[in-house]
């Protein structure tokens, strides 16, 4: 092989190699936004409480699922609906009464985390008794930010919200209701103006995740089992002074997300004043496939041209 020939070969097979390792190992930089999470994946699991008095009190039952993925007619955008429901054990972890299960959906952009709504659907029941407000009936963003199309449903009651009259016998129990789900949306849209149920899967150690005030820092790749021993690859999250199923900020938090998705897996909720923690403990854990898997095409043909040229000037030179 001439001299010029083979410096270029191993110039290009530098390059290409160069690129290959800033393509899988890039850090320190802001992650993207755009969400990646599959409908029909869910993570059922147990909220722990422990202090310096308890540890591990099982106080409630947690289930965040992503139910939908639907494109908003007017804007042209996807929008993902994702559901957390909390059923308490211990009535003195919310004070919810008389209901003991609570459930809000929240809208979220899927290109950039950013919330759309806190709660476009909140439902709160217990054994005998449930009352209801959703819009996600409503396919338009404008249909979305009017509460007047918010249907009610409370036992066999059923009505629209703008159409309710002071003379309804259920004027102030829908109403109450309705308070509760926009000061429920009001404290999500503040706390939470990018998600913290999700991230791109893209993530990388050291990576900056776009929060509140203080962004999430990607800390580590751990490992997250179920009791059935089901293993998953996760992006671990730091994150400060907010919560993700405790409903009260706290100065630490730690977030585990599926390393193909980046659906959320576990929390763990530290107060570092009161030396105490929730924690969301995964009991079993569905991540459904999209229509088709995530494949690095980039990288895998990147690679077979390196071995290509590495295969070229091995022959050449024998």
């Amino acid at each position: 092989m001439k001299r010029k020939t083979k410096t270029i070969s191993i110039l290009i097979l530098n390059l290409l190699l160069l690129s290959l390792l800033l393509s899988n190992y890039t850090q320190g930089l802001v992650a993207p936004d755009q969400l990646e999470v599959t409908v029909g994946s869910y993570v059922k699991g147990k909220m722990l409480f422990s202090n310096t008095t308890h540890s591990d009190v099982h106080t409630a039952n947690i289930e965040i699922s992503v139910d939908d993925i639907f494109n908003a007619t007017d804007i042209s955008l996807n929008i993902v609906a994702i559901s957390v429901t909390t059923e308490l054990l211990d009535p003195n972890v919310f004070d919810i009464a008389p209901f003991t299960t609570f459930t809000y959906t929240s809208l979220i952009f899927e290109h950039n985390r950013t919330t759309l709504l806190g709660v476009a659907k909140l439902i709160l029941s217990n054994s005998t008794y449930t009352t209801e407000m959703t819009l996600l009936h409503k396919t338009k963003f404008s249909e979305f930010t009017d509460l007047d199309n918010a249907q009610i449903n409370i036992g066999s009651y059923s009505i629209k919200y703008g159409d309710l009259d002071v003379a309804d016998p259920k004027y102030d129990e829908v109403n109450i209701l309705m308070n509760k789900a926009s000061t429920i949306d009001t404290a999500i849209l503040n706390e939470f103006p990018y998600t913290i149920l999700a991230i791109s899967p893209k993530a990388n150690v050291g990576d900056t995740i776009n929060f509140e005030t203080v962004d999430g820092t990607v800390s580590n790749n751990p490992t997250i089992n179920t009791p059935d021993g089901t293993s998953y690859d996760a992006i671990q999250v730091e994150y400060s002074n907010t919560f993700v199923v405790g409903f009260d900020d706290v100065g630490e938090v730690e977030v585990y997300y599926d390393a193909t998705t980046g659906f959320i897996l576990r929390s763990i909720e530290k107060d570092t004043a009161s030396n105490s923690q929730y924690e969301f403990a995964p009991q079993e854990i569905k991540i459904a496939k999209s229509g088709l898997l995530p494949f690095p095409f980039i990288e895998v043909l990147m690679a077979v041209t390196v071995f290509s040229i590495i295969l070229v000037v091995f022959r050449k030179r024998k």
